[in-house]
């Protein structure tokens, strides 16, 4: 989890920085700080995210002891590993904005970032693998992210990650 360098993976994110680590049996808890622009508009909010490396599965939600500039984000990353050099990448967030907010600048902090973080994320696994000896080539390695808007989707990786002990 390379949060400090969220900013540099997704467009639209200004900063993130890490404010608070823990870990505990080999679950990871991170706090981070973003900022965030659509538009016109900029956005301060706190994230606490839980990560399983054993489960491949990170949750997240904001940090209710500090005061958020969204009323409400969660969401999780899921990584399902199809063979050696193939994973499917499932990822869901949930946002609530306080007060009205234009309809593009919405789409572009919900819909277009997600696409953008899938995008970058399977861009990445593919450079990452090419750059390590003991991976496959550029060319045989496959990722696919899965956004999981839909009640099946969301229902199936749920079933997953509770299945592996974390709560969605």
């Amino acid at each position: 989890m390379d949060l400090n360098k969220y900013a540099e993976m997704v467009s639209g994110c200004d900063f993130c920085e890490i404010y608070e680590s823990s870990e505990e049996k080999g679950i990871q808890t991170v706090k981070s700080t973003y900022e965030i622009s659509a538009l016109h508009m900029k956005y301060k909010y706190y994230v606490t995210h839980v990560y399983d490396p054993k489960a491949s599965c990170m949750v997240f939600h904001l940090d209710y002891s500090r005061r958020s500039d969204l009323d409400d984000t969660v969401g999780y990353w899921y990584v399902d590993p199809k063979s050696r050099n193939s994973c499917r990448v499932y990822y869901s967030c949930e946002c609530k904005l306080r007060g009205w907010v234009p309809g593009p600048v919405y789409n572009m902090m919900t819909k277009e970032a997600v696409k953008k973080v899938c995008v970058y994320t399977c861009t990445s696994t593919r450079h990452h693998s090419h750059k390590h000896t003991h991976l496959q080539p550029y060319s045989h390695m496959h990722c696919a992210c899965v956004l999981t808007g839909d009640n099946v989707g969301r229902a199936r990786v749920a079933q997953g990650v509770s299945e592996r002990g974390l709560q969605v």
